[in-house]
């Protein structure tokens, strides 16, 4: 606009000045006024008309930076993709000549204009990518247009179609039908694979619907095939990073996804080698680009995920107090950043707590609160979150012996999942572990009734959700042993007593499949027998007792831990047997008892 109008009359393209593509399409009658103001060892007539009729683009590498492609942008693909339709409704064919005074209004125009645009291999992924993306219609209206022109035109629309397919198991995804997602993912592996038996440079298309698919199965709960998925994924990018150092991160994203399913089926040795490969590529990838940075504090943040798990807690500590600095430093110039830090401060108060650290973690939970609390006012999803720390922080401070700091916290956690739950029934799972832990302090508080109600509404929430989900039988046991801790503080042995009888029938029933439970079996038979000996049950209580020794002393030979909850066992075992008569035998309970507790 700064120059004088040339009125249609030739002139010297200047610096910076690009020849529009448009001329491309021109007739190869038609010859350009335009000349370049040097040399620049190309010639009008292998660009225009000519190579077009034929079919090859093998001219567009020398046209490289000196040509306008704005044809590019998505809303010709939109206008493209509609103009065929209609055309085809009306009969017109993918081929045939272009006469007539008006070539847009037949399919060659169209087709060889896509045909063009599809050589950056990015038509397809810039057509979704418009604005919010787009709606199924649009995205099948696209598929249909784009499978008739690869049939006619084989080799050309191949990376569109493949992309058209990621972009519909991406809109079934995005609109929560995940098992369509699943399917239509499934279609697009198999049309990768197929391309790739011929087409070696189709295999980074392949991996990277393999890597999708393996996101979409894990959505799905098919974990393990997500997992056969993810490594798939990973041999196909290993073996291009060979050659192609770019794929690095592709495989370290593919190798974080492997750890996260791997982790799900409880493979946590193998999440964390997965993870630690992922935490070595972003690292070396860091150093010269810093943007990988961000990638680097996730990896750090799931090791230390597996870590904690394998009881490598101060391992893990170090993994996500590098990912808080990492995200720290991040979200000083990008606040949506604040989000990830606020899950490493609170997976960082985790490992704390495991290594005993309780002030320290404190400080992480308090932190994190502080962050999601803000983050909630923009964005109420965050909510969950904050109800998360909140009760992790309670915990803490639980653990340091200020039980009324975390009554407060807990309560506000419990209003928070309360107001979640009357639109989002998951949320219930969470409210009742708040319930749970809010009984907890006020019976530290001596407040047994309120710890009582707190804890009721707990059981009668988890025992709604283990009628569908037999995974909350474990903790439905924990609040009915719980329960009857404050029954028995209110002097409601009966009470307390069918609670106990209860949490010890179901957990006996999760060790079938779970031997773990059995230390929880002996703390709830335990239990059993203190309100058989308050209602005077005797005998009862010493079986009760006699069982809990016995599983107590079984545990104890590969977790010397144990011997403390032995001994417990023991004294209660100790009072049963003189309540019934038998006192040789209690003093010898009691002396068992005496010999534990002073190693």
């Amino acid at each position: 606009m700064f120059r004088i109008p040339h009125f249609r009359a030739g002139r010297i393209i200047a610096p910076r000045q690009l020849v529009h593509v448009s001329v491309a399409f021109k007739s190869e009658k038609y010859i350009p006024r335009a000349t370049f103001r040097e040399d620049m060892g190309i010639e009008w007539k292998s660009f225009v008309g000519q190579e077009i009729g034929s079919g090859s683009f093998s001219w567009t590498a020398q046209f490289t930076g000196k040509v306008e492609m704005d044809l590019f942008d998505p809303s010709f693909t939109a206008e493209a993709i509609q103009q065929l339709k209609r055309l085809w409704q009306k009969g017109d064919s993918t081929t045939g000549d272009e006469s007539g005074q008006d070539e847009n209004l037949r399919s060659p125009y169209w087709i060889k204009r896509l045909a063009f645009i599809a050589l950056s291999g990015q038509l397809a992924t810039n057509y979704l990518s418009q604005g919010e993306g787009r709606n199924m219609v649009e995205i099948e209206d696209a598929l249909g247009v784009f499978q008739r022109l690869r049939e006619n035109q084989p080799g050309t629309f191949d990376v569109d179609v493949g992309a058209f397919l990621e972009g519909k198991a991406d809109r079934f995804a995005a609109d929560l039908e995940k098992d369509k997602a699943v399917e239509t993912r499934q279609e697009a592996v198999q049309f990768h694979r197929k391309l790739a038996e011929t087409d070696p440079s189709g295999t980074k298309y392949l991996a990277l619907s393999l890597h999708n698919l393996g996101g979409d199965l894990s959505d799905v709960g098919r974990l393990e095939d997500a997992v056969r998925a993810d490594e798939e994924a990973i041999r196909l990018r290993r073996k291009l990073a060979e050659t192609d150092p770019t794929i690095n991160k592709d495989l370290a994203n593919s190798l974080h996804n492997l750890s996260v399913d791997l982790h799900k089926i409880g493979r946590h040795e193998d999440a964390m080698r997965s993870d630690e490969e992922a935490v070595r590529i972003c690292r070396k990838l860091a150093e010269m680009d810093p943007t990988i940075n961000k990638h680097l504090a996730s990896s750090l943040h799931n090791l230390g995920v597996d870590l904690s798990y394998m009881g490598r807690h101060e391992d893990a500590w170090r993994g996500e107090e590098e990912a808080v600095r990492i995200r720290r430093k991040l979200a000083e110039t990008d606040p949506t950043i604040n989000k990830d830090l606020a899950n490493s401060l609170h997976n960082l108060s985790a490992h704390l707590r495991n290594m005993g650290r309780y002030e320290d973690a404190i400080r992480g939970d308090e932190e994190a609160a502080r962050i999601r609390r803000e983050l909630a006012e923009m964005d109420p999803t965050i909510n969950n979150d904050l109800a998360d720390s909140l009760h992790n922080l309670s915990i803490d401070l639980s653990n340091m012996g200020r039980h009324e700091d975390a009554m407060r916290g807990d309560e506000e956690a419990v209003r928070i999942r309360r107001k979640l739950a009357e639109t989002d029934p998951t949320i219930k799972k969470y409210l009742a572990s708040s319930l749970h832990n809010l009984s907890a302090n006020l019976s530290n508080m001596g407040r047994h009734e309120d710890a009582w109600h707190s804890e009721e509404e707990a059981v009668m929430i988890r025992r709604m959700l283990a009628e569908t989900d037999p995974t909350i039988n474990k903790d439905l046991a924990n609040s009915l042993h719980n329960l009857s801790k404050q029954l028995r503080n209110m002097g409601r042995h009966e009470d307390a007593m069918r609670g106990d009888e209860e949490a010890v029938r179901i957990r006996r029933e999760l060790t079938e499949t779970d031997p773990t439970i059995n230390d929880d079996v002996a703390n709830s038979l335990h239990s059993l027998g203190i309100d058989l000996r308050n209602l005077g049950r005797h005998e009862d209580a010493m079986r009760a007792d006699e069982e809990a020794v016995g599983i107590c002393r079984k545990l104890a030979e590969k977790d010397p831990t144990v011997n403390k909850y032995l001994a417990i066992s023991l004294r209660s075992l100790g009072i049963d047997l003189r309540n019934i008569g038998r006192q040789e035998d209690g003093a010898r309970a009691d002396e068992e008892a005496d010999r534990l507790l002073a190693t």
